[in-house]
């Protein structure tokens, strides 16, 4: 049987995604840093950044797979927070002894955010990029260092860039929880830049274009995202007709932030990927 290790597995979109590789001939391991129990899942109680801690894990497991979804994610804070730092030293070593100890194939989350918005067309490939975040920056730079250590070890590595996302059990901070949970409490809630453009898929979605994305032949950057792109306004809007209560001012901003792009999914399509869920009725598995 197959062992895959899996990071962020009881996370937003690790707890959706984990449970495509229950049934199919996975022995599936996590890491978390509390003590979980399953009879389907093997937890390991470990800390990413206790260095010592994963070198001994992956020593005693030697995972054929990997999926690393843990970062920094706490919203209003992750962009600009040092702790992105000990992250990017953290996941190079989680990386290293994967592939040092036999790991043949590792999919890893990226984000939207290594793009230059500037740019019109987001394509699959290396960026240059002049404004970057802390959290931003961490992320390239553990891109630009996975993909050497992978050519020292002949490992496949998967780069998943992930767009927008909503969906259940969401964390408060982000659009869709915090216009709902305005709407339940009868309060206002403040939209700015309500024309900026956004690439958004549901939970469930981003969770079967990953596990396809994983057990293809696909290699290297992929972006995880919708054909469309949909305005802030639109969300909105979309939530005051489905949640009574739902009151809403808004504050235009910059007009760079309203730019349209397009995100190439080249290799999202080889995959025939169709997504479940629309905005509506995305939104309605709130209710």
């Amino acid at each position: 049987m197959k062992k895959i290790l899996i990071t962020g597995s009881t996370g937003f979109i690790g707890s959706t995604l984990i449970k495509f590789f229950l049934y199919k001939n996975y022995e599936v391991f996590a890491l978390t840093r509390k003590k979980n129990k399953s009879s389907l899942i093997k937890y390991i109680k470990a800390d990413i950044f206790d260095h010592k801690r994963i070198n001994k894990v992956f020593k005693k497991i030697k995972p054929n797979y990997l999926i690393h979804l843990a970062w920094e994610a706490s919203p209003n804070k992750y962009q600009n927070s040092k702790a992105n730092y000990k992250w990017l030293h953290s996941s190079l070593n989680l990386y290293l002894n994967f592939c040092k100890y036999g790991g043949s194939k590792a999919l890893i989350t990226g984000s939207c955010a290594e793009y230059d918005f500037n740019n019109y067309l987001l394509k699959e490939k290396l960026i240059k990029k002049n404004d970057y975040t802390r959290y931003s920056l961490c992320k390239e730079t553990f891109l630009h260092h996975a993909l050497k250590i992978s050519l020292i070890f002949n490992t496949k590595l998967v780069w998943a860039r992930l767009f927008w996302i909503y969906g259940i059990n969401q964390k408060k901070g982000r659009l869709i929880p915090d216009l709902i949970n305005a709407a339940k409490n009868n309060k206002k809630i403040l939209i700015r830049n309500p024309n900026s453009f956004i690439n958004l898929l549901n939970v469930y979605d981003v969770s079967v274009a990953l596990f396809k994305t994983f057990e293809s032949k696909i290699t290297g950057i992929i972006n995880i995202a919708d054909k469309k792109n949909v305005k802030v306004i639109d969300i909105a809007n979309q939530c005051k007709k489905i949640f009574i209560g739902c009151n809403i001012s808004y504050k235009k901003q910059n007009k760079k932030y309203s730019k349209p792009f397009s995100a190439k999914i080249g290799k999202l399509n080889l995959l025939k990927f169709k997504k479940f869920y629309t905005l509506e009725k995305g939104l309605k598995t709130f209710l």
